[in-house]
C-alpha cells in the first residue's frame, strides 16, 4: 500500500492542518523504519546495494524537510519511499539466503 495514497483525501479533509499531513507523517515514519532496518543489514549486502545505500542514506538524514507537505515534497517523498523500499527488499531478500 502506498503510504501517500490518501494524499487527496487528506488535502480535502483537514482544514486546521497543512495539506497531506497525515500521509506525509506515514511516509516519514515508513522511511524512518526502513532506514533503521537498512542501517542494520546493509553491511551484509552486496557491494551494489552498499553503493546504492551510500547514495540514499544522506537523503534520509533530512526527513524533516518533507513536513512542509508541499506537492513537490510529497512527490519527492513518494519517489524516495519507492527507492528505499526497493533497496530494502533486495537487501532483506539477500540476507535471508
Amino acid at each position: 500500500m502506498d503510504p501517500l495514497s490518501t494524499y487527496d483525501a487528506d488535502r480535502r479533509s483537514r482544514d486546521d492542518e497543512p495539506p497531506v499531513s497525515g500521509s506525509v507523517q506515514r511516509g516519514i515514519a515508513l522511511l524512518g523504519r526502513l532506514r533503521h532496518e537498512l542501517e542494520l543489514e546493509v553491511h551484509l549486502a552486496s557491494s551494489d546495494a552498499r553503493e546504492e545505500w551510500s547514495i540514499l542514506a544522506p537523503k534520509l538524514q533530512e526527513l524533516e524537510r518533507f513536513r512542509d507537505a508541499s506537492v513537490h515534497s510529497v512527490d519527492e517523498l513518494r519517489d524516495l519511499i519507492e527507492e528505499v523500499s526497493e533497496l530494502h527488499e533486495r537487501v532483506h531478500r539477500a540476507h535471508q539466503r
